[in-house]
Order: C-alpha cells, then structure tokens, then sequence
C-alpha cells in the first residue's frame, strides 16, 4: 500500500474515532423515553406550553399589534365605523397556516406562537391571524366570520 493511501486511511479513522467521542458525550435525560409510563404524544403539548410561557399574560395582546391591525381593518371598512374587540388573545397555532391556510400555499409544520384578534364592524366579525413577532393577515378563508378555537391553553 503506497503511504498517500494508509495517511488517507489513518485520516479517516482518527476523524471517525473523534466523532464518535465527541458525540458520546450529547446524551442527556431528556432525550430518554419518559419513564413514568406518558406518551411520547405529549411532548408537543409541552412545547405549547413552553412557547405560552413566553407570550404576554393571557388576555393581554400587545397594544401596538392591536392598533396595526385596526388600522388595516379600518381601511378595509372606513374610518367612521365603530370598531369593537371581540377576542384579542395569545394562543399557539399548530402551524405556520395559523389556522386558515390558504389553498396552495405550503406551511411550516410546526407549533407557532402568535395572537387571535377578533373585532366586530356593525355585526360583521373580522377574524385576524397574527405570529409573536407582529405579522398579521385577515383570515379570508373564514369569510369574515370567527372560526373555531386554535389549541389554547
């Protein structure tokens, strides 16, 4: 065997003996089986709930987010018409559709933390859709009508 062929060799076997040494050492004890006898479907709800920690206190969307989006419903129906809240709350959609995907368009599968804004304009409830960091849209797909509850707390 020439010597270009074993230093090749001897490369990747230290680079594999290191890996393998490097990696030994990532275990910890969440990423065992819980041993209490739950199921491993639970661990999303966990997430959830992680993701709600972080959210503002139920009930409480930020004041900013709030007047964005009267001001993008006021254009849409007039500025002279009273504009009543009719939910503003955090929740945790259960992908990046936020609970009204629109047809054709892919989503991130994964849980979302965002804001349900509701308001009603002269019997019309105008439904919004909102993520933590404040993007927001007009949920169409519900025709203006308040759709059923995301997964909440």
């Amino acid at each position: 065997m020439n010597k270009s062929v074993a230093l090749c060799d001897f490369l990747l076997g230290s680079l594999l003996v290191s890996l393998l040494v490097s990696q030994a050492g990532c275990h910890t004890p969440a990423d065992d089986p819980p041993s209490d006898g739950t199921a491993a479907a639970e661990r999303p709800r966990e997430a959830r709930e992680r993701l709600l920690s972080d959210m503002p206190p139920a009930g409480e969307v930020p004041e900013s987010l709030l007047e964005e989006i009267r001001s993008d419903l006021r254009t849409r129906v007039g500025s002279d018409r009273p504009l009543i809240v009719n939910r503003a709350e955090p929740v945790v959609w259960p992908s990046g559709a936020m609970g009204c995907p629109v047809p054709g368009m892919a989503y991130t599968q994964a849980l979302v933390p965002g804001y349900h804004v509701v308001f009603e304009v002269d019997g019309d409830r105008w439904d919004y859709r909102a993520n933590q960091g404040g993007a927001f849209r007009l949920c169409e797909s519900a025709g203006g009508r308040e759709t059923p509850d995301p997964a909440s707390p």
